[in-house]
């Protein structure tokens, strides 16, 4: 019953330890490349200059990145006004990108579709194109500030300038149906979704923010382990019938100690207690040594599942679950021990005594 309850508390902490590396690593994607944006779906192919000028007008705005221009060419890449850009992200550190994506060809990758290929700053990224053969795209920056988009939600992607796009692939880039707007730090998307209703009011629009995206990504993983969840549940009944079959044993074994204790003039209630502490010592005896084994298993689980799906995914531990855990190893070792104290006040004294 120990061991079950230790191998229980282990499988949840570190299960809780993986969970919680995967919403670290949603969280600093989504610093960056969802936090502070509006995403719209359904504009009546507004012509670029026009919406530009909306969104000045709107104020709070620092650039938008159309999402109608996009290839795929052995990974996705996207072409962006690098205009629309400045105001933000890496273009905004660093002026002289701007240059650079538009007169070398330069390209910025997401962090995902760099570590998927192996490319850094300076390397060069090769494209096949539509009758321009295979082009050369250096990359100038790895940054997720720019190109995402919820529809289709693809996190391994390129950037360069939309008229690479229209040279290489024939892409038109005049208008726009869906934008990704980026807001000035703590900008209100609920106002800025008033005037672009007020702005284009016959357009069936689309509006999600920034951290309404972030909030369904980070639910989405729970929503995946729940299946996990169900499995550590059932884990848990089996645990807690072992420490109920122990504890049933233990107090049948020693049916003649209590008899002559309760002859004696030992209570009920103390007979109680014995019961319930030698139950709560397991639990707590088990539930920590699980918790030493799950949090020792945590950054091996996080490594491998690092090396297999690419993400980059930092170590964290079980947090605030690992005092849940104790707990519950604690309360499933009570709750086992309730059976065999029924039973133990049910038991004839005089009959114990006799026949031990």
């Amino acid at each position: 019953s120990l061991v079950a309850l230790a191998l229980v508390s282990a499988a949840f902490t570190s299960l809780r330890g993986m969970t919680q590396s995967l919403a670290a690593e949603i969280e600093v994607w989504g610093e960056g490349a969802v936090r502070d944006k509006l995403f719209v779906r359904g504009l009546p192919d507004v012509p670029l200059e026009r919406l530009a000028a909306d969104l000045d007008e709107a104020g709070g705005v620092l650039g938008f990145e159309q999402v109608e221009c996009r290839v795929y060419a052995h990974s996705l890449l996207l072409g962006l006004r690098s205009a629309h850009l400045a105001g933000y992200g890496p273009l905004a550190r660093d002026p002289a990108l701007r240059q650079r994506l538009e007169e070398e060809q330069g390209v910025i990758l997401s962090r995902r579709l760099a570590r998927q290929r192996e490319l850094s700053v300076g390397d060069v990224m090769l494209v096949n194109t539509t009758g321009h053969g295979v082009q050369e795209f250096p990359v100038v920056a790895v940054s997720d500030e720019y190109g995402y988009f919820v529809q289709p939600d693809e996190r391994a992607y390129a950037v360069t300038s939309d008229r690479h796009l229209e040279r290489f692939f024939c892409i038109d880039t005049k208008t726009v149906r869906d934008v990704s707007i980026q807001l000035v730090r703590g900008g209100d998307p609920g106002e800025l979704s008033a005037f672009l209703r007020q702005r284009y009011p016959g357009a069936r629009l689309g509006l999600t923010s920034g951290q309404g995206v972030l909030d369904y990504h980070l639910g989405d993983i729970d929503r995946d382990f729940v299946v996990f969840d169900i499995i550590l549940l059932l884990t848990a009944l089996l645990a807690g019938l072992g420490v109920l079959n122990g504890q049933l044993l233990a107090v049948l074994e020693r049916r003649k100690e209590f008899g002559v204790l309760h002859a004696l003039g030992m209570t009920g209630g103390q007979t109680a207690g014995t019961v319930l502490l030698e139950s709560s010592a397991v639990g707590l005896v088990g539930g920590s040594l699980g918790l030493l084994l799950g949090s020792a298993l945590v950054p091996v689980l996080v490594g491998s599942l690092r090396t297999l799906s690419g993400l980059e995914l930092p170590v964290r531990g079980a947090g605030v679950y690992l005092p849940l855990a104790l707990a519950g190893a604690t309360a499933l070792s009570l709750a086992a021990g309730l059976y065999p104290l029924w039973r133990m006040k049910r038991m004839d004294v005089v009959r114990a005594v006799r026949t031990g």
